[in-house]
Parts: structure tokens; C-alpha cells; sequence
């Protein structure tokens, strides 16, 4: 029916990605990365804090939960601060 302009490619469906896969890339990057070189008071990355981020340095809104699966989705899994570990480093 509508002949070569039928085969031509057209974009794909869905919504667009919020983030481009360079910026994905520098997310990812900030993991190499301890959070207090970012102006945190801990070691501890939280999905807040890189929601955080992501809002101040690309503009970019998630919610808790598309966070926490984006971020499963990239292997990146909730971190517990190791309670003995902390103490012993408080008494040190």
C-alpha cells in the first residue's frame, strides 16, 4: 500500500529513556566513586542520594521505585552499612 515509504524505518515505540546511554554510563561511573567526593557525609550510596544526582546534574526525575529498578536492572543492589564495621570504625 504505501510502497518504498512502508519499508522505510520509523522510530520505536514507548516512551523515550530518561537518560542517554553516555549519561547512563556516567551514573554508573559515580559507583567507582566514593559519595563524599559528591558533598556527602557518608560512604554509603542510597538510591536518594543518587536520585539526587541525577536531578541536579542532568535534570532528571525518577520515583523511589523506577530508581530502585533501574538501578537492579544495572546490578547495582541495596548496600547495608556492616553495623560491626561502622562501630569499629566510631571507636577508632
Amino acid at each position: 500500500q504505501q510502497g518504498d515509504a512502508g519499508l522505510a524505518s520509523k522510530p520505536p515505540l514507548g516512551r523515550m529513556p530518561k537518560l542517554t546511554n553516555r549519561r547512563i554510563q556516567t551514573v554508573l561511573g559515580w559507583f567507582r566513586r566514593s559519595p563524599m567526593e559528591f558533598g556527602y557525609s557518608t560512604e554509603l550510596w542510597t538510591s536518594r542520594r543518587v536520585g539526587d544526582l541525577i536531578k541536579k546534574t542532568f535534570g532528571v526525575t525518577f520515583s523511589s521505585n523506577d530508581l530502585c529498578r533501574w538501578l537492579t536492572a544495572r546490578a547495582i543492589t541495596p548496600q547495608k552499612p556492616n553495623d560491626k564495621l561502622a562501630n569499629a570504625i566510631k571507636l577508632a
